[in-house]
Parts: structure tokens; sequence; C-alpha cells
């Protein structure tokens, strides 16, 4: 778990410039992470594992109130948005969806 944590605060950091961006990475490699999981957990190790690897990751994009920085992290934004609304994953679409129509509208503040 230790070795999860440091490849995901690697993948935050190598985003600097765009905090969205680099949450919506975060995001993505928790999803990979728990894919990846064996397939022989029990129910309950599996509940804990989504819980260990995309809760947060989930929470952040799903508070997030800022808009989308550069034109990569509103693309972003928008492309996750479509892969969770085809997957029923709505609660963090709004936010996604907002921070990226913000950006190309150019607002910088809520």
């Amino acid at each position: 778990m230790k070795a999860v944590v440091a490849i995901m605060k690697s993948a935050v950091a190598a985003e600097p410039l765009d905090p969205l961006l680099a949450a919506i990475n975060l995001y993505r490699f928790a999803g990979e992470a728990y894919d990846d999981m064996p397939a022989d957990l029990t129910e309950d190790e599996e509940a804990d594992a989504f819980k260990r690897l995309c809760a947060d990751p989930d929470a952040v994009l799903t508070a997030w109130d800022k808009p989308a920085t550069t034109h990569e992290g509103a693309v972003a934004a928008l492309r996750l948005a479509q892969q969770e609304l085809e997957a029923d994953g709505e609660p963090i679409v709004k936010s996604l969806v907002t921070a990226a129509l913000r950006y190309f509208e150019g607002r910088t503040n809520a």
C-alpha cells in the first residue's frame, strides 16, 4: 500500500501547474489500482480496498469548486465527466463540468 501512495503522490507532483488535472490523474490511477486488485478478495476486503484507494480521490473531485486552469485540465474534466455519466458515476460530474465550463468562459472565481 505504501508503494501505491508513493506512486499516487508522484502522479500529483507531475502536474503541478494544474491541480484539477492532477486530481483527475489521481482519480484515474486509483481506479486502475482498484481494477488490478486480486479477483479472489472477499466482499469486505474489496469494499475496504475501494475505500482506501478510491474514496479520497472521488471526494476531492466531487467537492471541486474551482475552475480548470488549463485547456488540458478542462478537456480532461469533460472526458472524465462523460465517462462517469456512462458508468452512472454522477456525483462528480457536476463539479467536473462546472470547472471546465468556467475555464472556457474565462471565469477564474466561483
